[in-house]
């Protein structure tokens, strides 16, 4: 039981109606306290049950389900795409490998400039190769 406060009257004295009624609603406070706390240990202890139960029983069924579900839905990686790529995507795949390429050889010799990244480097090559081709 908890004792929250114990008001006085003006000459210094408890009342004992107020203290009761305090004292009771401090006891009621307490009580519903006691039982969400009891009722959260129950729900954490049904938890613990259920996952150890299901740890030390494994559904061989589920896992082949969860086996051809993640087979399924994996593409083919030999299927031919769904849509034919244009041929200025394919130009501009090309461009995109020489400039790979180009980065590769010019960061091995160690002939990059200070400050370069692969956007500014891929930008750049870019243009050029454009410009050459026309």
């Amino acid at each position: 039981m908890i004792r929250l406060w114990t008001p006085t009257t003006y000459a210094g004295y408890a009342s004992p109606q107020v203290v009761s009624r305090v004292n009771r609603r401090a006891d009621e406070l307490s009580a519903k306290k006691v039982k969400k706390e009891s009722e959260l240990m129950y729900k954490v202890a049904i938890a613990i049950v259920l996952a150890a139960g299901l740890m030390a029983a494994p559904a061989p069924h589920l896992i082949s389900v969860a086996a051809a579900q993640k087979q399924s839905s994996m593409p083919d990686k030999s299927a031919a795409p769904k849509k034919q790529q244009s041929a200025g995507q394919l130009a501009a795949r090309e461009r995109q490998k020489k400039c790979a390429a180009e980065w590769k050889e010019t960061k091995a010799t160690g002939k990059m400039e200070k400050g370069a990244t692969w956007p500014k480097f891929w930008s750049a090559c870019n243009k050029r190769l454009k410009a050459a081709a026309k």
